[in-house]
């Protein structure tokens, strides 16, 4: 993993703000998120990319092939989270929970992680999303990722994930679930959003929602960095 510049966002409005004000007006339900092939329009304000993927007491689930970059994009919206937390004055602790012990400290402080302010959470797979939504519970915990990509059956997972949406809400952290693309769904994910991660020509991030609490959005793109 390495770091990023800032993200963009392509439109589907005439300009960013008018698609950010719109989103946030609208309070029906979810919607799908089908992106368009106009060019890029990088925006000024990063915090508004965020917006999109930052949710304090629920679930974000981020779907991709191994290799497409989303664990880079989990860690920098745990980054985001801490960042704003820290701004409101509340608990600014981090935690990942990998049940491979994979996770590479060097990669995720490369990316602008505090690791100090970090947990990490190695539970047996079986125990996974038991440990995760014990730590939501805590109340200390401002975001957490979830490595879930090794599940290749998310519907075995229906009942866990919703006690792990419950103490999020709770708990009041942003909570990101990493899935795998290939996995055999059940009930939706109880999520604020859900959003495939693909690895483009250039290497960039392309993050398209396909579901989404504010209904439709735009795609996010993260240009690689040299």
């Amino acid at each position: 993993m390495s770091a990023f510049p800032p993200l963009s966002l392509l439109p589907e409005r005439p300009t960013a703000a008018t698609v950010l004000a719109d989103l946030r007006a609208q309070k029906h339900g979810l919607a799908l998120a089908l992106g368009n092939e106009a060019p890029p329009e990088p925006i000024s304000d990063r915090a508004d990319a965020f917006d999109a993927l930052v949710f304090f007491g629920a679930l974000v689930e981020l779907s991709a092939l191994p290799g497409a970059g989303a664990h880079t994009l989990a860690f920098l919206v745990l980054r985001e989270a801490q960042r704003r937390a820290a701004a409101a004055g509340r608990p600014a602790w981090l935690c990942a929970v990998d049940p491979s012990r994979t996770l590479s400290a060097p990669a995720v402080a490369a990316l602008g992680v505090d690791l100090t302010r970090m947990l990490v959470l190695q539970p047996p797979r079986e125990r996974l999303l038991r440990t995760a939504a014990r730590a939501q519970r805590s109340g200390v915990l401002c975001a957490t990722v979830i490595d879930a990509t090794g599940e290749g059956d998310l519907g075995a997972l229906d009942g866990g994930l919703r006690r792990l949406a419950r103490a999020a809400e709770q708990g009041g952290g942003a909570v990101v679930v990493l899935t795998s693309s290939r996995a055999r769904r059940g009930l939706p994910v109880p999520a604020a959003a859900r959003a495939l991660v693909e690895r483009a020509p250039g290497d960039e991030l392309h993050v398209r929602f396909l579901r989404h609490r504010h209904g439709a959005l735009p795609r996010l793109v993260l240009p690689a960095g040299s």
